[in-house]
């Protein structure tokens, strides 16, 4: 009588299973012998597929979203940067914020409220007023401590720009609903735009302010744009 050996029977359907033309792997694994061409199972490459459509889909989110500036360089690009010390640092702002953001942001209120019977003309001009302000911003002696600010203020006078090219389409537009949408577009980029000034002039106004440390002396006090310091945390720069 046979004797029955389960290790032995396990052994030869082993050999026979590597001898067959079949899969060496199973369930989503590559198949094929050795020496042989591989492939791969339609689930596997369902999920290649799928994950080709997310990068290309989350590229193009990305172009259109953030490389919006592509009609422009780079702000940064050929800009003048200094150390500045804190006088030069002082005048840089006040300058910036009196020369370049307030008229900018008087710009972008003609922008989101135009005046009734406005034509083409004025958005030509409101444009070209922005575009001179944008050579003026690029011309300008930046401080390192500044550069982030700065790059902000740029983008925010490209967008105001673009507004205005926005507005341009619009009164240039014999459709209805078309110069409706270019005007609400419009209205949203300066909007933005004025967001992005807004806040460049908070921070040059809010930091000069908190740059200037109290004194517990007793003494005259100037008027900064501030609440009141003592002339004796003020050197004669105008900053402490």
């Amino acid at each position: 009588m046979e004797q029955h050996n389960p290790k032995e029977e396990w052994r030869l359907y082993s050999r026979r299973q590597q001898l067959l033309p079949g899969s060496w792997f199973s369930s989503g694994r590559c198949v094929g012998r050795v020496g042989s061409s591989q492939s791969w199972e339609p689930a596997a490459w369902v999920q290649l597929l799928a994950m080709l459509l997310f990068l290309t889909c989350g590229g193009l989110w990305y172009y259109s979203t953030c490389l919006r500036w592509k009609s422009f360089e780079d702000p940064l690009a050929g800009l003048t940067f200094v150390q500045g010390g804190r006088g030069e640092l002082h005048s840089f702002r006040e300058q910036t914020v009196n020369e370049i953001v307030d008229p900018a942001l008087l710009e972008l209120k003609r922008l989101e409220a135009p005046e009734k019977g406005a034509d083409g003309q004025q958005g030509e001009e409101t444009r070209n007023r922005i575009l001179k302000l944008i050579k003026k911003a690029r011309r300008a002696r930046i401080p390192l401590r500044d550069k982030k600010q700065y790059h902000q203020l740029l983008f925010g006078l490209v967008e105001a720009s673009d507004a205005a090219d926005l507005m341009g389409e619009s009164n240039h537009s014999d459709d209805e609903l078309k110069k409706e949408a270019l005007l609400e577009r419009s209205r949203q980029r300066a909007e933005r735009a004025a967001g992005r000034l807004k806040q460049v002039k908070n921070y040059f106004q809010k930091d000069l302010c908190s740059s200037m440390p109290s004194d517990s002396k007793i003494g005259p006090t100037i008027s900064t744009g501030c609440d009141a310091l003592p002339r004796s945390s003020v050197d004669d720069t105008g900053m402490p």
